[in-house]
């Protein structure tokens, strides 16, 4: 590439400004870090016949695609001439930014290059970064007034994955792509950053929380058919009632108040009272369990908070019946402490 430049200062002597030479870089990247690097170079027929004329006859795009097969890459090559210019184009496909990183260096286009992909678990990042070379520095002009390279028009385009939150080029509202026109004299710095979802992990995590949703569900379901399908054991409360059994079902009979007990502590009843004991009564408060009630008496003896359960599916706080939930029993607590006038 640098080649061109040079042969690109000596074509522009010789044909005494009569045209110019224009260029164009354009990098197209995916979201799995593969993409197009393209490079097109447009020629008037007079700049071609100088080349061919010279002692070095080969072209510009000659010389690139060899250092592309160089770089294992298969440039596809094309052109078409667009008013008084003859274009040259070689698109140069890439599996991975260190493959086009290796390419860029053999090319020499730029004094430094790099892309990098970096992975996240959301989101993943694309940072170009570049310095596009000066080569009218290289060439010795005695003339300081005539700068030859003023008289090439050279851009570099690029479009990166997803949204890009950090740049020094031009965005295009449109399409998203950033430029940069080239500088001969001094260089040019290339810098942008994007941000795209990892739409792989994203979907991976969403699919762990819906299969955490089912089997959640799945448990409930599955719990609430084995209560609902299990037998049930009536409990004899007449004298014929007794008179019918025999050793073994008087000696099976279970004690109905288990039930029950079991179930103030799945409500966490005596945890809530602990809980305000600690709070409220600065544990100075003593907890009574008795059966069927969780008792916590304040003191001083006058104040207490009573919880019994009435059945299966009640509960009475001081006297006033809630369902038998946990969340029935915080908000029932919460207004017999007001109604103590404990708290606001």
């Amino acid at each position: 590439m640098k080649k061109f430049f040079t042969v690109a200062w000596f074509l522009t002597m010789a044909l005494l400004l009569s045209g110019c030479f224009k260029g164009r870089i354009d990098l197209q990247v995916n979201s799995d870090g593969s993409g197009v690097y393209a490079v097109s170079m447009g020629l008037t027929q007079e700049a071609l016949n100088l080349i061919r004329a010279g002692e070095d006859k080969t072209e510009p795009m000659q010389e690139l695609r060899r250092k592309a097969e160089e770089s294992n890459l298969k440039p596809e090559v094309r052109q078409w001439t667009d008013g008084e210019y003859t274009w040259t184009e070689a698109k140069l496909p890439f599996d991975s930014p260190d493959e086009l990183n290796q390419f860029v260096t053999k090319a020499d286009t730029f004094e430094q290059f790099s892309l990098r992909q970096e992975k996240g678990l959301l989101k993943n990042r694309y940072v170009l970064d570049a310095r596009f070379s000066a080569p009218a520095a290289e060439i010795d002009t005695e003339t300081p007034l005539f700068n030859p390279m003023n008289f090439i028009e050279m851009t570099m385009s690029a479009k990166l994955p997803g949204e890009v939150v950090e740049t020094n080029g031009v965005t295009d509202i449109n399409t998203g792509a950033l430029s940069w026109p080239l500088d001969f004299n001094s260089g040019t710095r290339i810098y942008a950053v994007s941000e795209a979802w990892n739409w792989f992990n994203v979907g991976l995590m969403g699919a762990c929380v819906v299969g955490l949703g089912v089997l959640a569900l799945a448990s409930v379901g599955v719990g609430g058919y084995m209560y609902v399908t299990k037998p049930k054991r009536v409990t004899p409360t007449t004298d014929d009632d007794l008179a019918s059994l025999d050793d073994d079902d008087i000696f099976s009979l279970s004690d109905p108040t288990k039930p029950l007990d079991d179930l103030l502590q799945e409500i966490k009843t005596r945890t809530y009272l602990e809980q305000i004991n600690y709070r409220v009564v600065k544990n100075k408060g003593h907890i009574m369990e008795k059966p069927l009630s969780f008792e916590l008496h304040w003191p001083s003896g006058r104040d207490k908070i009573v919880v019994k359960a009435i059945d299966a599916e009640t509960i009475s706080i001081n006297g006033t019946t809630y369902p038998a939930s946990e969340a029935a029993l915080k908000q029932g607590l919460i207004a017999c402490l007001q109604a103590m006038n404990k708290i606001m």
